[in-house]
C-alpha cells in the first residue's frame, strides 16, 4: 500500500478505534470512521488503512509477521471504487490482527478482510 492511503498518525487511529467494530472475524478486528471533515484531509484516496496487531502477539518478530499478512491482504482486497479518490465517501479503516492471522492462510484473511468492505455503507 502507498503511504499516503495509510494512516500514520496515532491520533487518526485513536478517533477510529473509538467507534464500534465494524467486523469481528476469526483472524481480525476491523474498525471503520467516515471522515466528517474531508477539506481538512490530506488530498488522496478515499480509503486509508491502518494495520496494527494485538498484544496477545508476543515477540516482536511475530508481531510484524501477523502485520505484515495482514497488510498484504488488505492490499490484494481493496476494490476499485474505495481505493480511489473519486470515492464519494472517505473512510479510515483501522485492521487489527490477530494471533489466529500467524497461522491462517492467506485466502482466509483476504476473504474476511473483503467482509470488511462489504460492510461499509456506500
Amino acid at each position: 500500500m502507498k503511504k499516503r492511503s495509510r494512516l500514520l498518525r496515532r491520533a487518526d487511529f485513536q478517533r477510529v478505534l473509538a467507534r464500534p467494530p465494524v467486523f469481528t472475524g476469526r483472524t481480525i478486528v476491523a474498525f471503520a470512521a467516515i471522515d466528517r471533515h474531508p477539506a481538512l484531509r490530506p488530498p488522496g484516496p478515499g480509503l486509508r488503512v491502518g494495520v496494527a496487531t494485538a498484544r496477545r502477539i508476543t515477540g516482536a518478530v511475530a508481531r510484524n509477521r501477523a502485520r505484515r499478512r495482514v497488510r498484504e491482504a488488505v492490499r490484494v482486497s481493496v476494490p476499485a471504487g474505495l481505493g480511489g479518490s473519486g470515492m464519494g465517501t472517505p473512510y479510515d479503516v483501522v485492521v487489527i490482527a490477530r494471533p489466529a492471522a500467524l497461522n491462517a492462510p492467506l485466502e482466509q484473511l483476504v476473504a474476511e478482510v473483503r467482509s470488511v468492505w462489504e460492510r461499509l455503507p456506500r
